[in-house]
């Protein structure tokens, strides 16, 4: 980012907070730190970036204060009631911030149904005030947020997807070269493993980079479809990579130019379409649909076929090695070949109608609805919940109803982004004899 694009962001996120705070006073808003701070979080790289951020925290705000009413309509007499029915409540919302991308939205929707509770404790009457005023009031912040982004130098993602999927598809075609040499030389390179650890961060950050390209680059969102096929055949050809490097580590005893004539051309084909696609992604064609006669051959299936004769010479485990290996093969060579024909419908060298698949876009990657594992880790949370509780019922420390809250927002922290649990506690302990006591004392 430059120093103008710097100063730029800069102005940007000072106007919308001196506007919303003059909104506020003019408003006699009491609550503007909320609005405020939904602003700077909101404050992204990219307008689509920006945007999605802010929709999915007020969603998030909106369910935790329906959540926060709804539990103190139920329990607001019975501080058991409260106990068990907040903890079922953060159970459901630990497990689905597992399951989706969107997992800062269950965040702030456990995050604000306990804090309407730890608010409105002994005057329950405030709840619907402190709910509403918050709600509204980060709605208010990212609603501006969104409008001063829109008016002033407003940057959308497509450039960096399109720079962010060169250097993916960069990495898959240096990893196809390892693997390669590895299958002929019969070593493995230390760089491989470096460079398949770099490839799923690369991953993962071209995933919320999509995400905001719909959302601000009109050429990406009208291609949604192709892009999330894309998405999945990227991984797709990823994991079949992978399988297929398991597949050469089983037959290093084996002669494989003798065993499958034809092995080394159908690897070129291979290379020549990561080579082609790399071309596709720095072309960026966006109108002229040019039908180009090698890179139709490119998109044929490559047939191999084994030397029966020598490979019935051979053990039975090695001949179970060599049948992995093709099969491994002919995964790879099909996944190639449907990454590259997307890559062509997006740089408008096919229709939409030659992609394989296209009626059925759901993600195969993506974790069933149900997990045991998803559901323990998500009882983290609520354990927290239910000391904390217990600990503020009994003891009644200074922190008072905070306390709990606290708990549960570090238990949600925790299912986020697992840590060292015990290097937090140590932390926590640090900072709160040698900083908050000092201080509150």
């Amino acid at each position: 980012m430059t120093q103008k694009i710097q100063l730029q962001e800069a102005f940007k996120l000072a106007l919308s907070l001196t506007l919303f705070y003059w909104l506020t006073l003019y408003m006699n808003w009491d609550m503007p730190q909320y609005g405020a701070l939904a602003i700077v979080v909101t404050s992204l790289s990219t307008s689509g970036a920006s945007l999605n951020k802010g929709i999915m925290r007020v969603a998030g705000t909106g369910l935790g204060a329906l959540a926060g009413f709804v539990l103190l309509f139920w329990f607001s007499q019975s501080p058991f009631g409260m106990l068990l029915g907040t903890a079922v409540f953060i159970i459901f919302v630990g497990y689905f911030i597992q399951t989706t991308r969107q997992a800062d939205t269950w965040f702030n929707a456990g995050l604000i149904a306990v804090a309407v509770w730890s608010s409105s404790y002994m005057k329950v009457d405030t709840a619907f005030h402190f709910a509403t005023t918050r709600f509204l009031e980060t709605a208010a912040g990212v609603l501006l947020f969104t409008i001063i982004g829109a008016l002033f130098w407003p940057r959308t993602s497509g450039a960096s997807l399109q720079r962010q999927g060169l250097v993916l598809w960069d990495g898959f075609q240096e990893l196809f070269k390892q693997y390669r040499r590895q299958l002929s030389t019969g070593t493995v390179s230390t760089e491989a493993a470096e460079l398949r650890t770099r490839l799923a961060g690369e991953y993962q950050q071209f995933l919320p980079t999509l995400e905001a390209a719909y959302a601000d680059t009109r050429e990406v969102s009208a291609k949604k479809r192709s892009w999330e096929i894309l998405r999945i055949n990227l991984q797709t050809f990823g994991r079949a990579q992978e399988l297929w490097r398991e597949s050469i580590n089983d037959c290093r005893e084996l002669d494989l130019q003798k065993l499958l004539p034809g092995l080394d051309p159908a690897l070129d084909i291979m290379g020549q379409r990561l080579q082609h696609g790399h071309m596709l992604w720095e072309e960026q064609k966006t109108t002229t649909i040019e039908y180009d006669l090698d890179d139709t051959l490119l998109l044929q299936e490559i047939v191999l076929q084994p030397d029966n004769e020598a490979c019935n010479k051979r053990p039975r485990f090695q001949q179970a090695a060599m049948a992995n290996f093709l099969m491994q093969l002919h995964t790879l060579d099909r996944s190639s070949r449907e990454l590259l024909q997307t890559l062509r419908v997006l740089a408008n060298l096919g229709p939409y109608s030659r992609l394989q698949h296209r009626t059925r876009i759901a993600d195969p990657f993506q974790p069933s609805a149900w997990n045991l594992e998803r559901l323990l880790k998500a009882l983290f949370p609520a354990i927290c919940w239910v000391v904390g509780y217990t600990f503020w019922y009994y003891v009644n420390p200074p922190g008072g109803p905070a306390i709990p809250m606290m708990s549960v927002v570090f238990g949600l922290m925790m299912v986020m982004a697992p840590a060292n649990l015990l290097g937090l506690l140590i932390v926590l302990l640090l900072s709160m004899f040698v900083v908050v006591a000092p201080v509150y004392m």
